[in-house]
């Protein structure tokens, strides 16, 4: 009798990591999808706050310029 094949372990690696960011993206799309009832203008505020940015910086005037609703 021929003894049967052993696959790859690598091959469950890849498995494994495929599923596991399959997951984590589906929990960032869930967590996405919670904030569209809120007010995303606010929410970004607090952020940049929590985050201890410079809300004058460059960038930030460059993407409140780009969308005019807030």
């Amino acid at each position: 009798m021929d003894k049967p094949r052993r696959r790859a372990p690598t091959l469950y690696g890849i498995a494994a990591f495929k599923l596991g960011k399959g997951f984590l993206f589906l929990l960032l799309a869930l967590g996405i999808y919670t904030l569209s009832d809120n007010n995303l203008p606010n929410e970004f505020r607090a952020l940049i706050q929590w985050f201890k940015l410079d809300p004058g910086h460059d960038f930030f005037q460059r993407l409140i310029l780009r969308n005019p609703d807030l």
